[in-house]
């Protein structure tokens, strides 16, 4: 298998079909707990008001930091429930973009939005079964090191010499069967059961190119993350210095600097999100048909 022209293509397609952008800034996102410790925290040391128009009294008006708390919480879990709903929207959306620009057909927007509604109640099923196997397997692993520990110190020792590598199989089976699942229920437009096994058929019968697959996807997040990361710098410092110069304290520039780099951020993001989608649609697209995959069709004119 050509992993170097999955790549190539992965890239290829994002950057020649640019409105995949607003699909992968969702479908490459992840969603992770938050964690809120502001009972220790002082903003009055942090931020000078004046320097942001308001009164030396501002804190004092302020209601309980108590009553604040609960309606930030709500805002968070209703942020990441439209995130959520969003990503099993547009993972299968940018997997029918991709199928119809690599191997032939219309592609628009529109209908790979459409495309994304169709498969949702199937994508939100087979994430909360991939969820629930992914932890008990996870809990299995765990419980048993529990009992070998306590068994003796030296025989646990021993037993992590097994349950390390299991564990670590485990998620990449879980990855990539996941990962192929979603391709096949969109390309073929079946059920999840048909998809899953699909999915698990072509990770055990291809085992060794799943595994260098998982470990180029690792290697290109780890790569590009940092990559985004000092994009972001060398755009947001200067920023947060123009706005430090016109007086306004370090808390309040740094805040304005993220704002303004929000665009920066949800570009590359797209773009990033895009890469990553695309490179496992390429990659069952060589599973099920090698070599045979089209050269992605070129964006449109205007």
């Amino acid at each position: 298998m050509d992993f170097g022209k999955i790549v190539n293509n992965s890239f290829k397609i994002a950057w020649e079909h640019k409105s995949l952008w607003i699909l992968g800034l969702f479908a490459g996102g992840s969603f992770s707990g938050f964690h809120w410790d502001l009972g220790d925290v002082d903003f009055k040391k942090y931020i000078d008001l004046d320097s942001i128009g308001m009164g030396r009294h501002f804190w004092d008006n302020m209601p309980p930091l108590e009553l604040l708390i609960i309606p930030l919480v709500l805002f968070i879990l209703l942020f990441l429930l439209f995130l959520f709903i969003m990503h099993l929207i547009c993972v299968p959306a940018i997997i029918d973009g991709v199928n119809k620009i690599a191997r032939g057909g219309y592609y628009s927007l529109g209908g790979s939005l459409k495309a994304g509604l169709h498969y949702f109640w199937r994508f939100l099923g087979l994430f909360l079964l991939s969820f629930f196997a992914t932890g008990l397997s996870i809990a299995l692993l765990v419980l048993v090191g529990i009992v070998f520990f306590t068994l003796h110190l030296a025989v646990g020792l021993l037993s992590l010499l097994v349950l390390i590598p299991m564990f670590f199989f485990i998620i990449i089976a879980v990855t990539n069967i996941y990962s192929l699942t979603q391709r096949s229920m969109v390309v073929r437009d079946i059920s999840i059961g048909d998809a899953l096994e699909e999915g698990f058929y072509l990770f055990r019968s291809r085992f060794l190119d799943n595994l260098l697959i998982f470990l180029i996807y690792i290697g290109l997040t780890i790569g590009l993350g940092l990559a985004a990361a000092i994009i972001w710098v060398i755009v947001g410092l200067p920023i947060g210095f123009i706005v430090m110069a016109m007086g306004v304290s370090l808390v309040p520039a740094i805040i304005v600097g993220m704002i303004l780099g929000l665009p920066i951020s949800f570009v590359v993001g797209g773009f990033l999100g895009t890469v990553f989608a695309n490179l496992y649609t390429l990659f069952y697209f060589e599973l099920v048909e090698p070599g045979g995959v089209q050269q992605p069709m070129p964006a449109p004119a205007g």
